[in-house]
């Protein structure tokens, strides 16, 4: 008899395959299908909006039918094979809390053997005191050192936390001595793109004598956790020393975005311009974003905090040079070590927790830093190792091979 699991999550996997969370619920979800079991999936982000309980299962082709009503088209929505053979839930509420007794009563009418959350730990702070009925593990993001008070209880919940940071293992084994904590980073996969660099570069009109700085960031959030200001301001002073670079920004904006930063304002503000800087906000296909690593030269990801960092990962893995924030994953995922030192802890009100600032001068310098290191070729031995290491780490079948043997399957 197949056995069932139940994957949880708080992103939109079922909306769009871009996104750090949707790209591993994606995997995932192959995993365990390849592995004879059923799929269930609760997503607390989208409302059916048609007033039914909890507790109603969707198939793929009622997905379809809601979100053609409901959603603008993108062309990457719903595609994905092995959707089709998942079942769906939605908590049908307003919040995007996530309430354990509604997960032990979806377990109990399904008869779902294993629980595994992939989100933000915040969704489940309410639940103090509650457990999951059956063998449950939380793949957690964290973004905030020491955590807050909010993302500490929402742990609770769960019996084993695989971490996406190695510092952080450390942490949660002292903070929850009764728990099993494992240290698990993402899943990465790599596409082939045949054409070359200076080919790819003519597609999309950049010119092949242009050191290209890329930056691949979802700018909807009102906190601007991904500073995206001072990413501008940094390449704007490493643009004067060295006019040939070009600042390349991916951000898709969908027109359900409630809130995206005024980029176009900052950019007439630092008199960046077609010559020197392009934003590219339109959704498109997984590939499209490998060519964006394959044309550039340097990926940028100094956020004030990042739980997950996948293009941290997968731009090492296209040889690209990349430059982080010293803080928690982002370091830690960094295997070249061009590491760029926080101008200063901050606190994120909302949440109560505490992330960094990132330093405009510090990012600037190691721009600097690597750009003349690429110049001299002396990058080379680096980058080619971190390709290495990443490949090895994250790979589908060594994730696989870890997680199953975490969940003794």
């Amino acid at each position: 008899m197949k056995k069932k699991i139940l994957f949880i999550n708080n992103s939109a996997i079922i909306y769009s395959n871009s996104g750090g969370y949707s790209k591993q619920l994606r995997q995932l979800c192959k995993m365990f299908y390849e592995s004879n079991y059923d799929i269930f999936y609760l997503n607390s982000v989208f409302d059916a909006q048609n007033g039914e309980h909890f507790t109603k299962a969707y198939s793929y082709d009622d997905l379809i039918n809601i979100f053609s009503k409901s959603t603008p088209p993108t062309n990457d929505k719903i595609n994905e094979e092995i959707l089709r053979y998942t079942t769906f839930f939605f908590s049908q509420n307003s919040s995007t809390n996530i309430s354990v007794d509604d997960v032990n009563t979806i377990i109990e009418k399904y008869n779902i053997d294993i629980c595994f959350y992939l989100g933000d730990a915040f969704v489940f702070h309410t639940n103090i005191g509650k457990q999951i009925n059956v063998p449950n593990y939380y793949w957690f993001p964290c973004h905030y050192y020491p955590f807050s008070k909010e993302d500490y209880d929402g742990l609770k919940p769960f019996s084993n936390i695989l971490c996406l940071s190695p510092s952080i293992k450390l942490v949660l084994e002292k903070e929850f001595p009764q728990k099993q904590i494992y240290y698990l980073p993402h899943i990465t996969e790599t596409i082939e793109i045949k054409e070359t660099k200076q080919e790819i570069r003519k597609k999309w009109t950049i010119p092949n004598n242009k050191y290209i700085v890329l930056i691949v960031a979802r700018l909807n959030e009102i906190v601007n956790r991904k500073a995206i200001d001072v990413h501008l301001i940094a390449f704007k002073k490493f643009n004067d020393k060295y006019p040939n670079s070009f600042l390349f920004l991916q951000s898709i904006v969908h027109a359900s975005d409630k809130y995206t930063f005024p980029i176009n304002e900052l950019a007439d503000e630092l008199k960046l311009t077609a010559d020197n800087f392009l934003w590219q906000k339109n959704v498109f296909q997984e590939e499209h974003l490998i060519e964006l690593y394959r044309l550039s030269d340097v990926l940028l990801s100094c956020s004030k905090a990042e739980g997950f960092g996948i293009p941290i990962l997968e731009a090492q893995q296209y040889k690209l040079d990349v430059i982080t924030s010293n803080f928690l994953s982002m370091a830690e995922h960094n295997f070249q070590n061009n590491v760029a030192e926080i101008s200063c802890e901050i606190r994120h009100w909302g949440l109560n927790g505490n992330w960094t600032l990132p330093s405009s001068e510090n990012i600037a310098n190691k721009l600097e830093e690597v750009y003349l290191a690429k110049q001299y070729e002396s990058n080379k031995p680096i980058v080619k190792k971190a390709k290495w290491i990443v490949d090895e780490l994250t790979s589908f079948n060594n994730v696989k091979k870890n997680i199953f043997k975490i969940m003794n399957l």
